[in-house]
């Protein structure tokens, strides 16, 4: 379930050969929720392959503070895998905005199933550029910062 981004670009060839949809989620996913659930629901429901992008420890660390990540990668990671509702599961490297761009030209998915978060801009900008459609989560109360800032 958890692959190398080089890996999963041999799968990602063969199912986009068959002629069937891939859809790209990723994220920090530290402390899953209602608002992941349903992005991954989503994007089942637009693709017939679901692979998600998990950020490293050191990322979730720089954008969402010192007391971050909750769980670790690995936890993380199985978390997400036993939702039932992705096919496969990537660690992000590096850990920065920067690299997203590179990650939709190596991946080359159908879409991006995304929230709008403090980096929508830069991940709908890259996402445009690689020719890849952008579906929208807008529910902004799903958002984790929301769920701890609200105590739900």
């Amino acid at each position: 379930m958890k692959y190398n981004i080089r890996k999963l670009q041999g799968i990602l060839q063969k199912t986009r050969k068959s002629g069937k949809k891939i859809a790209l989620c990723h994220g920090c996913f530290d402390g899953l929720h209602d608002g992941h659930i349903k992005l991954f629901q989503k994007a089942k429901n637009k693709a017939d392959m679901v692979i998600v992008g998990i950020e490293n420890d050191e990322y979730v660390r720089t954008i969402k503070g010192s007391n971050r990540p909750f769980y670790g990668l690995c936890d993380r990671i199985e978390a997400v895998v036993k939702t039932g509702l992705v096919d496969y599961v990537f660690v992000i490297p590096k850990g920065n905005s920067r690299i997203y761009k590179k990650l939709y030209l190596d991946l080359k998915p159908d879409c991006l199933v995304t929230a709008v978060d403090e980096i929508f801009r830069k991940k709908k900008k890259d996402a445009m550029s690689a020719n890849i459609k952008l579906i929208l989560i807008k529910e902004k109360d799903y958002h984790s910062r929301n769920k701890i800032h609200k105590g739900k």
